[in-house]
């Protein structure tokens, strides 16, 4: 078992992978052998899994920390549109406007004091 789960440092992780530290953490407190710090984690867990559940938990939630939006956004963009863009014009893409209007595909939350951006995959 793994216990460096930090998913709030992050920059972008799955609600899959949260599910299985949920799964791992119920399983000590079923065994008697969560400490505290453990319960605090599956707590803190749960409760970001109640605020997202109904939205597709199970499919795949990607969730993007606010410091690394910008980043998340240029390799978004070069991974699904750069292609079709002519090499002579791709010094003027503003990557801070795309990052700005792609805000609007999603949704935001609060999680172990930090900030995500957060949509089903």
């Amino acid at each position: 078992m793994n216990k460096n789960y930090n998913f709030e440092k992050e920059d972008v992780f799955d609600s899959r992978d949260v599910e299985e530290r949920i799964e791992e953490l119920e399983d000590l407190a079923e065994d008697n052998s969560i400490d505290k710090e453990e319960a605090e984690e599956l707590k803190e867990l749960l409760e970001l899994k109640a605020e997202c559940e109904c939205y597709g938990w199970e499919y795949g939630i990607t969730f993007i920390n606010y410091s690394y939006w910008k980043e998340y956004a240029e390799e978004l963009f070069d991974e699904c549109y750069a292609h079709d863009v002519p090499d002579s014009i791709k010094n003027y893409i503003d990557y801070d406007s795309f990052a700005s209007d792609l805000e609007y595909d999603y949704s935001t939350v609060t999680f172990r004091g930090s900030d995500f951006y957060w949509r089903e995959s």
